[in-house]
């Protein structure tokens, strides 16, 4: 406001925007004339570049990403189709050993019928008793009561006979004895 329209500052401004306005419109003048913004343009260029060679990648590793998922379910059916073989060849192993002893038996009992031979075994099972065998603690009072009881009579008896016994072989040896039999 301070300055005129003709005034030498406004009109450089003015000329410095003019300047401008035509690079805007032109963009070959525009680079020509910002050698910064000429740097940016081709960065961006080559960012723009390499933006549409990670796209062209992805899409070429989304199309490896479902060829692999296409092969790792068929590689599980096939899994599960091994793991099923599998089971049917132990199923089959199984009935082969089965009828394998079959066949032996009926061979057996075909010889054992002709030549009139049973071969029946009677088996006993084994027994198991879990309780104990021994005697019942009444079992042993009862003969440790009688045994005490045949020995408090018996063996004093016993003694008693002995030095009887004893008595009569003193009184043999004794040349006094006149053949008397002492008792009791």
């Amino acid at each position: 406001t301070k300055y005129t329209p003709r005034h030498f500052r406004v009109t450089d401004v003015n000329g410095a925007i003019d300047l401008l306005n035509e690079q805007l419109q032109d963009p070959e003048n525009r680079n020509a004339a910002n050698p910064a913004l000429r740097e940016l343009e081709i960065v961006l260029a080559n960012e723009c570049a390499r933006v549409g060679q990670l796209e062209a990648g992805i899409v070429e590793l989304r199309k490896q990403q479902s060829v692999l998922r296409i092969q790792l379910s068929r590689l599980t059916d096939a899994e599960a189709g091994m793991s099923k073989l599998k089971d049917t060849v132990n199923e089959l192993m199984a009935a082969k050993v089965k009828a394998t002893v079959k066949l032996e038996q009926a061979r057996m009992l075909d010889e054992l019928s002709e030549d009139r031979i049973s071969n029946i075994r009677v088996v006993q099972p084994p027994t198991f008793n879990p309780t104990s065998m021994s005697p019942s603690r009444s079992l042993v009072a009862i003969g440790g009561g009688i045994v005490g009881i045949v020995a408090a009579f018996v063996i004093p008896a016993v003694i008693e006979f002995v030095f009887w016994y004893l008595q009569i072989l003193k009184l043999a040896n004794n040349e006094d004895s006149e053949g008397l039999i002492p008792c009791g």
